[in-house]
């Protein structure tokens, strides 16, 4: 799951990687004070070149990352991982969010919900053997978090500035990937805002550097399929680096020496996400390919292929 990047009026810029700007709409309590910005409407908008510092939560769902090989590495990797199951049972339907902090030996933050303590929790915190801390900061479990991020994905549903979305579990809100376009994601941060505030679900917008758009159409490069060519045929067979983008060619030069070749497809503007696959395309040319280079146009280069 990827997970990104209470309230203030201060907008902070937002860096998480490579550099981003975001923007944060209202949210709620969270482990840590963070500067976001305060009130709907025009107020979302004039700080929408800001907003909150996303944490990133551990994913335990996938195969941990065991970096120390050696036996007391592993002893302390299996102690750990027995420790997130028996945080998971005992803090139940109240957990918000849990994740590892600091360096080795990492700490397992775990919050809960707002309320009364949990006994059995915090007993085993104090004897658990790995460093357990619990907190009771949550506005949201993890439950009720997914709940109404559904209902905010449905608010927005189909609007075309809307690249994805996360849930910020530590954070406690849904989180929005939006485009910069041309004026920092500030008409999409409104148009977004109007449609989330009366949900009264917690969010933030992640702004990344891309236009408006999400696809653009033009030469892209290619390479050989497999089977590439017949002996004797005059058709080839290449992969466009586009995904579902209809390519087409739209240059065929031939001579005695080379094929030149250029293949236009719609491929995902920059900062916007594409699905994984490679189109495939069949190219009919005058004469066998045979011994000639074929080039390729979008970049100049020789494309090499097994005949």
């Amino acid at each position: 799951m990827r997970v990104l990047r209470a309230t203030s009026s201060v907008a902070a810029l937002v860096v998480l990687g490579p550099l981003v700007v975001g923007c944060a709409g209202r949210a709620g309590s969270s482990p840590t004070p963070l500067a976001t910005a305060s009130g709907t409407g025009p107020a979302i908008a004039a700080a929408c070149t800001g907003g909150a510092p996303v944490r990133q939560t551990v994913d335990f769902g996938s195969e941990p990352v065991v970096e120390d090989l050696s036996p007391e590495g592993l002893a302390a990797a299996a102690a750990q991982d027995l420790a997130v199951g028996e945080v998971q049972r005992l803090g139940g339907d109240r957990i918000g969010a849990f994740w590892l902090d600091g360096d080795p030996p990492k700490t397992l933050v775990v919050d809960l919900t707002v309320g009364p303590p949990v006994p059995e929790l915090e007993v085993y915190a104090a004897t658990a053997p790995v460093p357990v801390e619990v907190r009771y900061t949550a506005a949201l479990s993890r439950e009720e978090l997914a709940t109404a991020a559904d209902l905010a994905r449905d608010a927005v549903a189909g609007d075309p500035q809307v690249a994805g979305s996360s849930n910020d579990e530590v954070n406690n809100r849904v989180v929005f990937f939006v485009p910069a376009g041309e004026d920092g994601g500030r008409k999409t941060c409104t148009r977004l805002a109007a449609a989330l505030d009366p949900l009264g679900v917690p969010y933030a917008f992640d702004v990344f550097d891309g236009p408006d758009e999400s696809t653009v159409r033009g030469p892209v490069r290619f390479s050989p399929a497999n089977p590439f060519t017949a002996a004797g045929s005059t058709e080839i067979h290449v992969h466009p680096s586009s995904c579902n983008g209809e390519p087409e060619v739209t240059r065929l030069e031939e001579n005695h020496d080379e094929v030149r070749l250029e293949i236009t497809s719609t491929t995902a503007a920059p900062g916007w996400g594409s699905d994984e696959c490679l189109d495939g395309l069949a190219v009919t040319l005058q004469e066998p390919l045979g011994d000639r280079a074929l080039v390729d146009l979008s970049s100049g280069e020789t494309v090499h292929a097994a005949r």
